[in-house]
């Protein structure tokens, strides 16, 4: 078993469950505003420079980056898979 967590220095990591053996660790390079959400083999978070990262559960590779207009807040998978995030939009002045 593995357990997955994200800190606001900017890093994910996987644990061992029973050991606390670090599996893999991930520098993401900004606060990570949300929990990580998983959904098969994959992870999701983002953070507070608009980002929203796709992440291997296996290895911590990340697969995919997607810049916003807004700071992501929080994450919902819905039932048949699809992934939403609550944004915080950025007011002008």
């Amino acid at each position: 078993d593995t357990v997955f967590f994200a800190g606001m220095d900017g890093t994910a990591r996987a644990l061992a469950a029973h050991t606390g053996e670090v599996i893999w660790k991930v520098e993401i390079g900004a606060v990570i505003t949300t929990d990580l959400t998983m959904e098969g083999k994959s992870l999701y978070l983002g953070t507070d420079d608009q980002r929203i990262f796709h992440l291997d559960k296996t290895t911590g590779i990340i697969r995919k980056k997607m810049s916003l207009d807004g700071v992501p807040h929080r994450a919902l998978l819905s039932s048949d898979g699809l992934l939403m995030f609550y944004i915080n939009w950025a007011q002008p002045g």
